[in-house]
């Protein structure tokens, strides 16, 4: 049987599996960066979606300035398609600044992100436009 300090020698001297170590540290933290940039991309995407809709509901207003807040409504969720729109909230103000009159589209969008640990999953984007009336 040979003594125990010869075999704790042996195993110091191994080198065998440094590289599956050194992947165990660095790959929890290589996964969550690529997930981040995903949801982060995938946000950034949500947004260009949301600004596209509203740039549409601008398009109705300057289009016809009689139309009616539901069909204003319905016409920006249907521009948002990609996306639930059902979650899309629309909201629809006149403005009176220094004497001109505006309509204003505000929307906003529950966000979902992929989930990283240590970070919340849920964040609410919002976006805003106002044009005059005519």
């Amino acid at each position: 049987m040979p003594k125990l300090s010869s075999l704790f020698r042996r195993f110091r001297r191994c080198e065998d599996g440094g590289p599956a170590i050194e992947f165990a540290i660095i790959a929890p933290v290589f996964i969550a960066v690529c997930l981040g940039v995903i949801s982060l991309g995938y946000a950034f995407q949500v947004r260009n979606e949301m600004a596209h809709a509203v740039d549409a509901g601008i398009r109705q207003v300057l289009m016809d300035p009689t139309i009616t807040d539901d069909a204003l409504v319905a016409a920006i969720k249907d521009v948002f398609i990609e996306s639930d729109p059902d979650n899309l909230t629309v909201t629809l103000t006149n403005l009176t600044i220094d004497g001109v009159d505006y309509r204003s589209i505000a929307v906003s969008y529950p966000f979902t992100r992929i989930v990283i640990p240590g970070l919340p999953d849920n964040m609410t984007l919002a976006m805003s436009r106002r044009t005059p009336k005519i």
